[in-house]
């Protein structure tokens, strides 16, 4: 199973054509709403960065589980299947979410998952803090 180098959640990825480079625009760690329930006013994506751990083509499973800020409320799960080519080593992914629900002032976490030995396993938790202006 490929490793997990990075992921970080922001607003906006940029790959720049030419070089590939990845530029992380408004990196997240809180999110600040007028009142409560709302649903988040921004678009998110969780960028991870992959590195292949097998020679050859590598090919996984991993998800994205959102878990509200507001007890006894269901995370929100999504799944996906890539593919490390055989020439590359890395494998970046942008997935990107709106229209998340908050619902209460406190910690709501995005928590990647690689798919291993029939079970998911946790590789890393984004916390991103929930507050209300005032």
């Amino acid at each position: 199973m490929p490793k997990l180098i990075f992921s970080i959640l922001c607003e906006k990825p940029i790959i720049d054509a030419k070089t590939n480079q990845l530029s992380l625009v408004g990196t997240v760690e809180q999110i600040t709403v007028p009142t409560i329930p709302v649903v988040a006013p921004i678009l998110l994506h969780v960028v991870t960065l992959w590195e292949k751990t097998v020679s050859g083509e590598e090919r996984f499973k991993h998800r994205i589980s959102i878990l509200p800020a507001a007890p006894g409320q269901d995370p929100f799960v999504e799944e996906f299947e890539s593919v490390i080519p055989v020439e590359k080593k890395r494998l970046r992914t942008c997935n990107g979410f709106g229209g998340i629900p908050i619902n209460a002032e406190d910690i709501m976490s995005f928590i990647i998952e690689l798919f291993e030995n029939e079970s998911w396993i946790e590789k890393h938790r984004i916390d991103v803090w929930i507050t209300i202006k005032t």
